[in-house]
Order: C-alpha cells, then sequence, then structure tokens
C-alpha cells in the first residue's frame, strides 16, 4: 500500500475548501513570504479578511507539537505583495492533523474519504496584539472539512473588526442587564428564577445597614446567557431554512 505524503492530502483538502466559500483563492505548496524560503502547505486569500496559512501532518503526538511551533514561526512575517489583502503580515495560521489512516488510501478514495471524515483535528494559530494565541487554547478542535472551513473564515476576520464587535457586544450585554434590573424590581419572580439557575445572588449590600441593591454582575451573566441562547436558536432556524430551502 501507498505511504502517502502530507501535502498530497493537503491538495485534495484545498480541491474541497475551494469550492466551500465563494471568493476565497487558495494556493498549495507557496513562497509567500518576501524574505527566507519558508513554504507554507497553502495559503487561504479572501477580499476583505486576512489571508490565513495552512501547515498539515499526519496525526502523532510528535508532529502535533512541531506543527504548533512550524506555525508560530510562520506568524508576522512580511507576504508578498500579492497577498496583501489586509496588512503585510501573515498573522493566521490553520494547523491540521490528519488521522493515520489516510497514509494508505488509495489517491482516487483521498477525496471522498476527506469529505465525510469528523475526525480531522485543527487549531487556528494567531498573533493577538504582541502575543501569540491559540484556538482551542488548550488540545486541538475536531471535526468534519465543513468544520475547517468554518474556522478559516472566521480566523480570517480581521482583528480591528474582531474587536469592534467585541465592544458593541459588551454594549448589548450591559444594556440587557440593566432592562433585567428595571424588570426584576417588577417581578420578583424574575430574580429568584435567575439566582435558581445561576447560584448567585440578584441582590446584595454593600453594608449590613444598607438597603440591598441589585447585583449587576450576575445580572450581566444572566444577559449574556439569554443573548447565546438567542443566538443559538437563530442559528437552528437558519440551519432548518437551508435544510428546507435544500429540498426544493
Amino acid at each position: 500500500m501507498p505511504n502517502r505524503r502530507e501535502t498530497t492530502i493537503t491538495n485534495e483538502l484545498v480541491n474541497i475548501l475551494r469550492n466551500m466559500r465563494h471568493g476565497w483563492e487558495l494556493e498549495t505548496e507557496v513562497n509567500a513570504f518576501i524574505r527566507g524560503n519558508s513554504e507554507l502547505d497553502a495559503i487561504v486569500v479572501e477580499r476583505g479578511r486576512e489571508p490565513v496559512g495552512i501547515e498539515a501532518k499526519f496525526a502523532t503526538t510528535t508532529n502535533a507539537k512541531n506543527l504548533i511551533a512550524q506555525a508560530e514561526t510562520r506568524l508576522v512575517l512580511e507576504l508578498e505583495t500579492e497577498y496583501h489583502v489586509i496588512g503585510k503580515t501573515l498573522n493566521n495560521v490553520m494547523a491540521i492533523l490528519y488521522p493515520d489512516r489516510f497514509k494508505t488510501i488509495p489517491g482516487k478514495d483521498i477525496n471522498p474519504r476527506l469529505r465525510t471524515a469528523d475526525d480531522l483535528q485543527y487549531k487556528l494559530v494567531n498573533t493577538v496584539g504582541d502575543t501569540v494565541a491559540h484556538f482551542p487554547e488548550n488540545g486541538w478542535a475536531t471535526g468534519t472539512v465543513g468544520d475547517i472551513a468554518n474556522a478559516l473564515h472566521i480566523g480570517a476576520m480581521p482583528n480591528s473588526h474582531l474587536e469592534a464587535a467585541a465592544e458593541e457586544m459588551e454594549k448589548s450585554i450591559n444594556k440587557a442587564a440593566y432592562l433585567l434590573e428595571d424588570a426584576i424590581v417588577d417581578h420578583p419572580a424574575i430574580a429568584k428564577k435567575i439566582e435558581t439557575i445561576l447560584h448567585q445572588e440578584v441582590f446584595s449590600k454593600e453594608k449590613d445597614n444598607t438597603a440591598e441593591k441589585p447585583n449587576i454582575q450576575t445580572l450581566r451573566m444572566a444577559a449574556l446567557i439569554i443573548t447565546d441562547a438567542f443566538v443559538f436558536q437563530s442559528s437552528l432556524a437558519g440551519k432548518a431554512e437551508a435544510n428546507i430551502n435544500s429540498e426544493f
């Protein structure tokens, strides 16, 4: 049986990814940097988003450790002009581990096996300010090619956009917390329910001889949970709609 190289698997992975999002441009075995001879296994470029490098190996303990180190060495290297979409340096690398069985899969079967695999491991390595971050922080995420495509799309979002979104979300959570504060004044049962769910007091005293006041931190936590629930339901609704549309 053949002993496949990682690059063979990556070429097939890129062929699948290329058709998963309109506007993606992907290259394999690319010399994307101005200086040095560091070659990326692949690179994903999309207008309006940061490019994401891809580095991949077969899943062994040694490879997992080396792959993360390799991905980190690619960060903030200056890119060739043709890859200047947002900024001039590479700030995101997706590290991917292929299951060992792909070493011996016949060439014609690699693409369909990748499409059905649900045990591909991946980790986004990127720069956040002056530090290097990993997502997930510990261990590896496991999933399908579709999951990797989603992670690539999210990872390519410019940091400035993420910071603005986080700031906007914080404002929304604060606003929701104050709306909850108004609600529990008129409906104490809401406060009791929140306390039961979060195991935290909604009302607290600064001192024994002072009046009880709503604990804004508890209300912020409750507001965040409610927001997450709405986002989750919205996501389900979108998937349901997509499934319905696909049947016609």
